[in-house]
């Protein structure tokens, strides 16, 4: 798909520094999130309001950088508002002088920090996203770094200490072990346990880089916002893995009535990015 802007095609060359990788990366072949725009909106609508305003106007980073295995092209990242919490990213490069679209996703701008240790970097062929792979507390989770092509350096440094992680929700129910139980070893003083208050973390496919997660917990707070003609909900959630987490989902696709203090379990995309100000953009 090609984006009708026009670039500036002058560059601030950035100097060539022989920083030291602090943090092992390894190239994966990548996955497909086919479900993450449809999951704050319809497909056509947001994909019709990508091509359409993404402009100069909201270039937030254009510089010049290796891109697949093409050598290197003039890269421009956007920064395009939905809301004051949620909006989306795109990323264009200019091939044979053409600009195309290169990726777009959705991107979170609340949500407390999170301090973080990064074990692995799994980057993408196309050399501008991947994911990440970090300890929170006692907790290691796969997340996909909306913010990588703007920090590439800085969490190839180990310089990331502090994120800020959320979930694009798929799918979610209310009370969903309400009246499932458990039973457990005889060695324990119970005979079974309830799940009906049960906070758990766990990776939704087995195979491939993951980034995708059930996870369920209370909510603690609840807000509702439009976008697009989308009525979404964003909850923050009591996770005992994560501590609190914000999920973003539509509410057509939440079984049961979304209230404060009930427990939800939520299948989605994990996303997280530098905890830092809003970014500005060159304009």
């Amino acid at each position: 798909m090609v984006i009708k802007l026009i670039f500036r095609r002058k560059v601030n060359k950035e100097k060539n520094k022989k920083n030291e990788t602090m943090v092992k990366m390894k190239r994966v072949k990548g996955e497909s999130h086919g479900t993450h725009f449809e999951a704050i909106g319809n497909l056509e609508k947001l994909q019709e309001y990508v091509l359409k305003n993404t402009g100069l106007e909201n270039v937030v980073k254009f510089t010049e950088k290796p891109f697949a295995n093409m050598g290197k092209q003039f890269i421009a990242t956007h920064l395009l508002e939905l809301s004051d919490k949620l909006g989306i990213l795109v990323i264009t490069v200019m091939i044979k002088d053409k600009p195309e679209l290169a990726t777009a996703y959705p991107i979170y701008w609340s949500g407390e920090s999170k301090s973080v240790n990064i074990n692995k970097i799994y980057e993408w062929p196309i050399r501008i996203e991947a994911n990440i792979e970090a300890n929170i507390g006692d907790t290691t989770v796969s997340y996909f770094a909306a913010d990588f092509f703007i920090n590439r350096e800085k969490y190839l440094a180990g310089e990331i200490k502090d994120v800020r992680i959320w979930v694009i929700g798929y799918t979610a129910r209310v009370n969903p072990y309400e009246g499932v139980k458990i039973k457990v070893d005889d060695v324990s003083s119970f005979k079974e346990l309830s799940m009906e208050n049960a906070e758990i973390l766990l990776p939704y496919k087995k195979s491939g880089v993951l980034d995708e997660y059930i996870i369920s917990g209370r909510i603690e707070k609840l807000d509702r916002i439009e976008a697009l003609g989308t009525n979404l909900a964003i909850f923050e959630l009591s996770n005992i893995p994560m501590g609190k987490i914000d999920v973003v989902i539509r509410e057509e696709r939440v079984k049961g009535p979304l209230k404060e203090g009930e427990i939800v379990e939520v299948v989605g995309w994990m996303e997280g990015m530098s905890f830092e100000p809003r970014w500005k953009t060159l304009r």
